[in-house]
């Protein structure tokens, strides 16, 4: 029973019933969904970090090889779904089912690492990270400057090297995989917010 009580002239009442998803509905959605496009992306956000900048160039800094950590920084266990913000310009991911989890219990939608918001249609998951979590054993993955992966795991061949030339267009287009609003809103968060 809704009551309305001195509205005016005019009055628009809206009743929307929705039925929340579990974090395994929503995984298994976007499993469903999913699209490999977004390996690129992962790797120009690698080569950006190996390749110095003005500043670093002058000084002569340069990054001989970078540690891509494989577990979640929320709960520190090996990834299996990693996931990041469209707007985070960090290599390292988190585990989506965490963050999902999380985000649901204390309405936070902001990124572990770099805190930006993170509205979830920006939520991404990352083919690139996937593929090292494939490949390496370890905790982390060190690729060196020229994309060579140092540490992979035993039988796998030490030659494997990242194509970590810039890519033409944008990275992170609609070829990557997104959680969409709906079901991040079915699932209890909001996203928004600034930033």
């Amino acid at each position: 029973r809704i009551e309305v009580q001195n509205v005016g002239e005019r009055c628009c009442v809206v009743v929307q019933l929705a039925q929340p998803r579990t974090t395994d509905q929503v995984l298994e959605q976007m499993t469903a969904e999913r699209r490999d496009g977004n390996k690129r992306w992962g790797l120009d956000l690698l080569a950006k970090s190996l390749r110095p900048g003005e500043d670093e160039e002058e000084a002569g800094l340069v990054v001989q090889n970078l540690s891509v950590p494989l577990k979640c920084p929320l709960v520190l266990t090996r990834m299996q779904t990693p996931a990041r913000g469209r707007k985070c310009t960090h290599v390292q991911c988190f585990e989506l089912r965490s963050f999902l989890e999380l985000a649901r219990r204390h309405y936070r939608w902001q990124c572990p690492l770099c805190h930006k918001t993170i509205a979830p249609e920006d939520l991404y998951v990352c083919a690139f990270t996937e593929d090292l979590l494939e490949l390496v054993e370890h905790d982390e993955a060190v690729v060196d400057k020229d994309g060579a992966i140092l540490n992979l795991g035993p039988g796998k061949s030490a030659l494997f090297k990242l194509d970590i030339a810039p890519a033409a267009a944008p990275a992170h287009s609609e070829e990557a995989e997104v959680l969409d609003g709906a079901a991040m809103q079915a699932l209890g968060g909001g996203g928004g917010g600034e930033e």
